[in-house]
């Protein structure tokens, strides 16, 4: 019986490491690199990851002791040692590729992995596979009797780093501490506009500016536009949302060294839009699902309430499953994971009020949008809606498919856009309204997993009381950098768009900050259009994230 305990013992101990790292390690090793992608707290994710660790261990436990029964019954210590050596090979292959081999995994932000492209990585995979394979076949075969102190001294070892690792981390990363889930971007006041005066800039995620223009020929939908000027010429400041919407609003580019989330609440709190709108009596309202505003020091808009939401242990122990399996199965099974991006929002229930988080999915966006509720203050709003992004599942009628293209997805941001306009007209407060429909980046049409070609995103502005018998096309060379400069403050003026950046200079030079990978941005310069990649050439600045 003593014997017994001991087999199961062991092999829990490899159970447990594997799932440890799974569970534990992995977890918050990821929470503390992308705390901004995560609207729960440590603690939460803590507490949750140990109920499945929990889970995991009292289930192997069980098999483990049947395999120890049938190998007493049967008298063959071979099916113990067989079932020790399957275990530590998971332990180790999964150690490997998701620790060792996991730098050159793509980029989660949503697009078509083309996993052909990965053909070393794939055969690195395969070679260490058929290593530690044979690794525990030579351990089986020749040194039988070593099996278990072979494989319960590698789990340990691995538990030692795994845990110096998370130790560090733990110690070295005072961002993961703070308090999270407290405030949370609710659709209060998305239907509300004023009978004075409104400023609404509705951001399109991932449209490119020729390619959004197609579409709306395409569809003939010219007279939507036709009170709007199109600035097809825009170039953008970062070819990702998360630096490009802070610096809409903060008009300053992130300096080096300055953690992600300081530069965002500066941007905001420091915002020369959000202190005009605010001497100006504005409700000001950020629909924008991607933000993190648990920081007390930050600016709050009026739809950001102190109300509780919390896990829903169901939808985020698929995300977490997706996402492990993503980093952790050798390359050739990685695409079998369906983990596309980042992306903890729909983990919420309602935990003891009526307030509905804010998505930004099209569809949901759609149908959230009714009939216009009315007050006299004035009301300025900016939604964020995930227009052409990843994943291409919809088509122009909101439908889902699998087979959906770019151009399909931007369809049914312009059925999204329509309806917006639509009851703002119905509303009766269309010329009492500014509004600017702006996307955070554009999209290279020809490679869709590229960073490049991301410069030149659309920019349609009406200011108040403007009127035209056709949309108006500008050729004026827009720099993001203008929203913060004129634009803002000009159409808050009253100024027509037909008659902004009357000043800028026909030749100007722009700049913008492109990144690939994670490590540095780098300043680019353009002597040209907007849409001619060719054309953007680093200066030489760069600056380390």
């Amino acid at each position: 019986m003593k014997d017994c305990f001991i087999k199961v013992l062991l092999s829990v101990i490899i159970v447990f490491v594997g799932f440890f790292m799974i569970f534990i390690y992995e977890p918050i090793n990821i929470y503390a690199s992308s705390t901004n992608d995560f609207w729960f707290g440590l603690n939460a994710l803590f507490k949750v990851n140990i109920i499945y660790l929990l889970i995991a261990i009292f289930a192997f436990s069980i098999l483990s002791t049947i395999v120890v029964i049938v190998g007493k019954l049967i008298k063959k210590d071979v099916v113990y040692n067989i079932y020790l050596s399957v275990l530590s090979f998971f332990l180790i292959t999964f150690y490997i590729h998701g620790n060792y081999l996991a730098n050159s995994l793509p980029l989660l932000d949503g697009s078509t992995v083309d996993w052909s492209k990965y053909g070393v990585q794939n055969f690195i995979s395969i070679l260490v596979i058929i290593l530690v394979l044979l690794g525990h076949i030579l351990l089986l075969v020749k040194f039988n009797k070593n099996v278990k102190k072979v494989t319960v001294s590698l789990s340990i070892a691995i538990f030692l780093m795994l845990s110096v690792g998370l130790t560090s981390t733990l110690l070295t990363n005072k961002q993961i501490y703070k308090t999270k889930g407290t405030y949370t971007v609710t659709t209060k006041n998305i239907n509300t506009l004023s009978e004075n005066k409104n400023y609404l800039i509705l951001l399109v995620d991932m449209a490119d500016s020729k390619t959004f223009d197609e579409i709306i020929k395409k569809n003939n939908k010219e007279e939507l536009f036709k009170d709007f000027t199109y600035f097809p010429d825009t170039l953008g400041a970062y070819p990702y949302t998360r630096e490009s919407i802070p610096y809409l609003f903060g008009g300053k580019y992130i300096k080096e060294g300055m953690p992600l989330n300081n530069w965002i609440i500066k941007s905001f709190n420091e915002s020369k839009l959000i202190k005009h709108l605010k001497d100006e009596s504005y409700d000001v309202n950020i629909y924008d699902s991607d933000i993190s505003w648990d920081d007390p020091k930050s600016f709050k808009p009026d739809n950001v309430l102190n109300v509780a939401f919390e896990l829903d242990e169901t939808k985020f122990f698929k995300q977490e499953i997706k996402y492990i399996l993503f980093k952790y199965l050798p390359f050739g099974l990685k695409k079998y994971s369906k983990y596309d991006t980042i992306n903890y929002n729909d983990c919420r229930k309602e935990k003891k009020n009526n307030n509905v988080p804010f998505l930004s999915d099209n569809l949901k966006v759609y149908n959230t949008l009714d009939y216009v509720k009315l007050q006299r203050k004035n009301y300025f709003q900016f939604l964020h809606f995930d227009g052409g992004h990843y994943p291409w599942d919809l088509n122009k009628e909101l439908e889902h498919s699998d087979n959906s293209s770019y151009d399909e997805k931007l369809e049914s941001a312009l059925t999204v856009i329509e309806k917006y306009i639509e009851r703002i007209k119905e509303s009766g407060q269309y010329d009492n309204t500014v509004i600017i429909i702006v996307a955070d980046h554009g999209q290279n049409v020809v490679e869709s997993s590229s960073s490049k070609g991301r410069q030149n995103p659309i920019l349609y502005i009406k200011g108040f009381g403007e009127k035209h018998k056709e949309m108006q096309v500008s050729d004026k060379k827009v720099s993001f950098a203008d929203f913060d400069d004129s634009i803002y403050d000009d159409l808050m003026k009253g100024k027509k768009s037909s008659n902004l950046l009357s000043n800028v200079d026909k030749n100007r030079v722009r700049y913008f900050m492109w990144y690939d990978k994670w490590d540095y941005i780098y300043e680019q310069s353009l002597d040209g259009h907007a849409w001619e990649t060719d054309k953007l050439k680093d200066t030489g600045t760069k600056y380390a994230r």
